[in-house]
């Protein structure tokens, strides 16, 4: 249609009104609108109405918790790039048995898709999987999809739940994103209320902070309210704001519930292994591919996802911890332009150009270019009178205080990897080892060693 029509068709339409006649309305109505009021009108959500927990969600009195020691945990997300990560480090810092729900079948189908993706990330151990129990079950179903005799069992043997999972993705709007990641948050507090109380371990998102309100806010700390939701447009942001609302009021009514707010998660500081289909590695592998990049004179903001796994893991056994908000960012981030010389002393030609001139590199790209960011386009072009997406999350000015995190991860040893030449090299030659990215002639040239450490995070965890 962008092609054909010289339109832009925002996909929050195909959710509104996914057929033919609606499509037609859609590309009549964009003639005659600018693209900022079309998103605008698409994606207002009254959040506030959103935000209402379940009444019948209810906790007894306080009790002790198992902090620190869990005999049995409840995971979600461990198909996932995070929940990976969370599953391996449960699996090595605590003796419990772990509980993780996943799409499938049955348990043997849900085992399978669980050790796929360990193994994806370097991370599967035979002698471990005797502490897996999969669960099959859905986050967009109700009560999980799981049956109530289940349900009912899960809810008296589960000491801790750790809530990873979600629908992530950028572009979809609130409607396609509310089943798995505001219903399912519902249906895991429900679990954390039923029989005894059991502590919540939220992941969220500093997306949740992209509403203009705090766009001029310099530093927004772990302890300022996240009361402000409006013109926070993006699906992904909107029930992520909503879900922490549902946690705030399960805290208010006695759950414990730690909610942790990770920055832009990278790749594992030793290994370099990341998730290529998410924006950091499409960003990344889409200005290689162009050969130039947007001057833009900010500091990258990303945080490797070792540091995240092991920070929640550690925070969550920290009993003084419990029932507290905690931002996951990185203390000593890199200037995009720094960044981007580092990108071309490993011999990759990408010339840095205006904001407004990259933009239209990108929307002049054919299909046939085959660019990572093609799927992505909308979020670097569409009109807006706030900053793009590009600024707002990747390049954001905004600086999120992390002081409540580190007063208690200071007492340990879990230190966040600094954005350096030398995570930055780690990165880009796990891409090219893996073929996400062509190797340069220059690179070779440069002698440089593509070769990594295929050691896995275990070995290394037991070495710090």
């Amino acid at each position: 249609m962008r092609e054909t029509l010289q339109i832009e068709v925002p996909l929050f339409y195909l959710f509104k009104d996914p057929t033919i006649s609606g499509l037609v309305t859609a590309i009549d109505i964009i003639q005659t609108l600018q693209a900022s009021d079309v998103v605008k009108d698409l994606n207002t959500v009254d959040l506030e109405a959103e935000a209402v927990l379940d009444a019948t969600i209810q906790t007894e009195s306080a009790k002790s918790f198992k902090v620190d020691n869990p005999s049995n945990i409840f995971l979600t997300g461990a198909t996932g790039f995070l929940g990976a990560f969370l599953l391996h480090d449960l699996l090595q810092q605590t003796q419990a048995q772990i509980y993780c729900l996943v799409r499938a079948e049955n348990e043997t189908e849900g085992l399978y898709r669980i050790q796929h993706n360990l193994e994806r990330y370097l991370l599967w151990s035979d002698h471990l999987c005797d502490r897996i129990t999969p669960i099959p079950g859905d986050l967009t179903k109700p009560q999980l999809g799981i049956s109530d005799p289940l349900f009912t069992e899960l809810a008296a043997k589960v000491d801790v739940i750790y809530h990873g999972g979600a629908l992530i993705n950028l572009v979809y709007p609130y409607s396609a994103l509310k089943a798995s990641n505001v219903s399912g948050s519902e249906a895991v507090l429900k679990l954390a209320a039923q029989t005894k109380t059991k502590p919540v371990h939220f992941i969220s998102t500093l997306d949740v902070f992209q509403s203009p309100a705090y766009i001029k806010t310099p530093v927004i700390t772990e302890a300022d309210h996240l009361n402000q939701s409006e013109g926070l447009y993006r699906g992904y942001a909107q029930t992520k704001w909503v879900a922490e609302h549902l946690m705030l009021e399960a805290r208010r009514r006695g759950i414990p519930v730690n909610i942790y707010r990770p920055e832009m998660i990278s790749g594992h500081s030793k290994t370099g292994v990341s998730q290529p289909n998410d924006l950091l590695c499409r960003f990344f592998k889409g200005i290689v591919q162009m050969g130039s990049a947007p001057n833009i004179d900010r500091m990258m903001h990303m945080v490797p996802v070792d540091y995240v796994s092991q920070a929640i893991v550690s925070l969550a056994h920290n009993p003084d911890a419990l029932g507290q908000t905690f931002h996951l960012a990185n203390h000593a981030p890199l200037s995009f332009t720094q960044l981007l010389n580092e990108i071309r002393s490993l011999g990759f030609s990408i010339d840095s150009i205006a904001y407004d001139q990259w933009q239209t590199r990108l929307i002049n790209l054919e299909s046939s270019d085959n660019n990572a960011l093609m799927p992505l386009i909308s979020l670097f072009t569409e009109n807006n009178e706030q900053e793009s997406y590009l600024e707002i999350s990747l390049l954001s000015s905004q600086r999120f205080d992390c002081s409540n995190a580190l007063t208690y991860l200071n007492q340990g040893s879990v230190i966040c990897p600094p954005v350096s030449r030398d995570l930055i090299k780690i990165y880009f030659k796990y891409f090219v080892q893996s073929g996400f990215l062509d190797v340069p002639s220059a690179y070779q040239a440069h002698g440089h060693n593509l070769s990594i450490s295929t050691a896995s995070p275990s070995n290394m965890l037991a070495t710090r």
